[in-house]
């Protein structure tokens, strides 16, 4: 069995983006508050956005489901 790799869905690098620009200008400006709460909000967003690889067993007496939600 290979290993699952882990891609950000399209719909949002806009997020991630503005998030980290967000951060990146905070820091700039010295708001290192702001800073740290626009670093976990693109941590959090790179987190919600993942879409991994799916690695379906190859057991034919399985039962498979999608679960994504399409």
């Amino acid at each position: 069995m290979r290993p699952a790799s882990c891609n950000i869905a399209p719909e949002g690098w806009p997020f991630i983006g503005l998030a980290a620009f967000t951060c990146l200008l905070l820091a700039v400006f010295g708001y290192q508050l702001g800073c740290l709460v626009c670093w976990l909000l693109t941590l959090f967003c790179l987190y919600f956005f993942r879409d991994p690889e799916r690695v379906l067993p190859q057991n034919p007496e399985l039962a498979v489901s999608p679960a994504d939600g399409r």
